[in-house]
């Protein structure tokens, strides 16, 4: 829940300006009475969220569309407003701040080969900082279709796995305990 009362869904530049919002002004927290978060100077904010939505399941990933976010930075940088916007006492962002949408590259549909990355950052004023270089080597690897199951696992549909001495392949997409071994749970897992 926001300073203003409001709990706003994640995905949603209000949801990253309440946030901001709390972190400059502080906020009590639930431990106790007299627990309270202090207020963070505007230079010690860092916005990160996840650059892709491919592979989270949670709808509280911290995911949020890239127009979101540009619609979030813009009015904590720049001060613009945007439709509806939830506006902020402590102003804008614009003393150091960084925001910063997490870099994830797809390698599935590249060529074997090494690439070099770097990052190259930009404030209000124009400044920019690069990165150290991240070399990434794309190659063939072998890799065993059907390996042992395991308790604690996230499994996908279509995964397949051996429980003693039988191969199953998942039907329905599940986090693996022990009390669900694959012989045990149909509706889990079929026996191939």
């Amino acid at each position: 829940m926001a300073l203003d009362g409001v709990t706003y869904n994640q995905g949603t530049a209000d949801f990253q300006v309440a946030m901001v919002d709390m972190l400059l002004q502080g906020f009590q927290t639930k431990a106790s009475k007299n627990s309270f978060f202090a207020p963070l100077k505007q230079e010690q904010v860092v916005i990160g969220v996840p650059a892709s939505q491919k592979g989270t399941l949670n709808p509280n990933s911290g995911y949020i569309p890239p127009t979101e976010m540009l619609k979030a930075s813009n009015y904590l940088v720049k001060g613009q407003s945007y439709e509806n916007g939830k506006s902020i006492a402590t102003g804008s962002l614009t003393s150091g701040a960084t925001i910063v949408q997490s870099i994830r590259k797809d390698f599935s549909n590249r060529d074997y080969g090494t690439y070099t990355y770097s990052v190259v950052l930009k404030d209000a004023s124009g400044a920019s900082v690069t990165s150290n270089s991240t070399i990434v080597e794309v190659k063939e690897i072998e890799v065993s279709t059907v390996q042992e199951w395991q308790s604690g696992v996230s499994y996908k549909l279509g995964y397949k796995v051996t429980y003693e001495g039988k191969a199953y392949e998942c039907i329905y997409v599940n986090t693996s305990n022990i009390a669900w071994t694959p012989n045990v749970v149909p509706t889990l897992w079929k026996l191939i």
